[in-house]
């Protein structure tokens, strides 16, 4: 069943993340979710960027506040006078948004704790170093964006030295396997294989939420059209967490229907079980169904 209500925060201090709204909103809609409420602070002339407005519009939102910060997160999670209190709370932003969705999980679920995106390039002997250049820089332009290149080809290593390419790391890996090993051991939110045999690597990969194949998938494809989303779990979280996507915004409900016979059936192994636990209570409320 989808949730009812849900918060989608969207950023707009260092940009406007127009691509965030439809990012969190879209998986949200698919799944059947009936309310969503947006929230971003109000940094065009004291109202919310116009075309994040405009997205929302023609994605049907009409709850939108203009609020921001670990305040907006609160006002999600407990509700106020105007702002309903929502079931989760979705969507990236700053470390004060991140410590404050930390804080009301629980009270409210939330999509996870990203932190500062970082991207991942396995590259091999025949790999473009332009691309390779390109994809790097396209990643630092995010506030605190980390990139990382690991190489099978010392050759394609010496090209990168001689590039400028600040909060970007050169990694030479000996084989293919040591090369797996350093990515699941990351679990980097972006990763781009750009090897010529790259099925042989994905099927030793392990942590990576959203990967990009070949020399023609940049990450910026999944960055603005490639989804489901692009909310993804950075830190090394990949090892536990995936992407945003249609399952975040369902539940599951079990449903339990036992006739006499099969209550008869198990009621001994229950028991047993029960007997270790020493809950009597549970075996009698089974046990007056059988009389």
């Amino acid at each position: 069943m989808p949730l009812e209500k849900v918060g989608i925060y969207i950023p707009a201090g260092q940009s406007p993340l127009v691509s965030s709204v439809y990012m969190s909103a879209i998986p949200a809609i698919v799944a059947g979710v009936k309310q969503i409420i947006l929230v971003s602070p109000p940094t065009f002339n004291g109202s919310i960027n116009p075309y994040i407005l405009a997205t929302a519009s023609l994605l049907k939102i009409k709850d939108i506040y203009k609020v921001g910060g670990a305040q907006a997160i609160s006002a999600l999670a407990f509700g106020t006078d105007t702002i309903p209190k929502v079931d989760k709370i979705v969507g990236p932003g700053n470390e004060y948004v991140t410590e404050a969705k930390r804080q009301v999980f629980g009270i409210v679920d939330i999509d996870m704790l990203a932190g500062p995106t970082e991207l991942v390039v396995v590259a091999g002997r025949k790999a473009n170093p332009e691309y390779i250049v390109k994809d790097l820089q396209a990643q630092t332009e995010h506030r605190s964006g980390i990139g990382i290149v690991i190489t099978l080809s010392k050759s394609l290593s010496k090209q990168l030295r001689k590039v400028n390419l600040p909060s970007t790391y050169l990694i030479e890996a000996k084989n293919l396997e040591e090369a797996v090993n350093l990515v699941n051991k990351i679990s980097p939110e972006h990763l781009e294989i750009m090897l010529k045999d790259w099925r042989s690597f994905l099927k030793k990969l392990r942590n990576a939420p959203a990967v990009f194949l070949g020399d023609y998938s940049p990450v910026a494809l999944g960055d603005y059209l490639a989804g489901p989303s692009h909310v993804l779990p950075t830190g090394g979280s990949a090892r536990f967490f995936s992407g945003l996507s249609v399952y975040d915004f369902l539940k599951r409900t079990h449903l339990v229907y036992y006739s006499k016979k099969a209550l008869l059936k198990d009621s001994q192994a229950l028991e047993k079980i029960a007997s270790l636990e020493k809950m009597e209570k549970h075996i009698e409320s089974v046990k007056v169904r059988l009389k």
